[in-house]
């Protein structure tokens, strides 16, 4: 997929955090999925709590809407882990809700 990385930084450079996302296609050529997956937002734990994690939303959105073609971010898909609960609350007041839930192996373990 197109993957993309957008990142806000201090006035002296240094990095508050970032968005990493993908535009991704799925399935056969038919039937075919097309979503943007939103792989991590990341700030700095100095930085929490001043809106750095709702800006960087934001100028995802923006840029998916700029670039994107034919839909193909017309679905926004996260995947956070049931034991994350701080996330999912955040990500809850973006406008995230729950549309299922989805059990992955990862080192011999269901996560």
């Amino acid at each position: 997929g197109d993957v993309r990385l957008l990142k806000c930084e201090e006035a002296d450079g240094r990095l508050v955090g970032y968005v990493l996302y993908e535009l991704r296609r799925k399935g056969p050529a038919k039937r075919r999925q097309h979503y943007c997956e939103l792989v991590n937002i990341v700030v700095r734990k100095d930085s929490q709590g001043c809106g750095a994690g709702r800006l960087l939303f934001i100028a995802m959105q923006k840029d998916l809407v700029a670039t994107a073609k034919n839909g193909e971010a017309a679905d926004l898909r996260l995947y956070v882990a049931e034991s994350n609960l701080d996330p999912m609350r955040w990500y809850r007041r973006l406008g995230f809700h729950d549309a299922g839930w989805q059990t992955e192996t990862l080192n011999g373990a269901e996560v």
